[in-house]
């Protein structure tokens, strides 16, 4: 048994169309470089931002790599005088209460500050 379409739902608009998307997936560099057209952009202007992006991330990078490799330092040095004192008890857990988790907390800050005026010089830049 075959079914008759409607009057209302044909006379409402015109015929619906399946959307597909392309058969291949791109290529890394081509979903990086621009994953909303999904192709590789071109000219100067394009190269220029690019470079200002890429600019920015190796920043950020930089940034937390830095203070990463600070807070491992700190906590290896705060171990190892932990494991050498003659003291032990409430010094164990004095330490990481009330020294390393401020440290914690004042690292997350400066973070976040330097990565807030990092954007801000990149949004500068491309504006200008």
């Amino acid at each position: 048994m075959t079914r008759e379409p409607d009057d209302a739902a044909t006379s409402a608009g015109p015929a619906r169309q399946r959307v597909v998307g392309p058969q291949i997936p791109p290529t890394g560099e081509e979903a990086l470089l621009d994953p909303r057209r999904g192709h590789l952009r071109g000219g100067a202007r394009a190269a220029e931002e690019d470079a200002g992006v890429l600019a920015l991330i190796s920043a950020k990078l930089r940034i937390a790599v830095a203070i990463g490799l600070g807070f491992f330092t700190l906590l290896v040095v705060a171990c190892a005088a932990l494991a050498l004192s003659p003291a032990r008890g409430p010094l164990v857990w004095i330490i990481p209460g009330v020294v390393l988790y401020p440290i914690i907390l004042a690292a997350g800050r400066f973070y976040l500050l330097r990565i807030l005026r990092y954007d801000q010089a990149y949004r500068r830049r491309r504006s200008a």
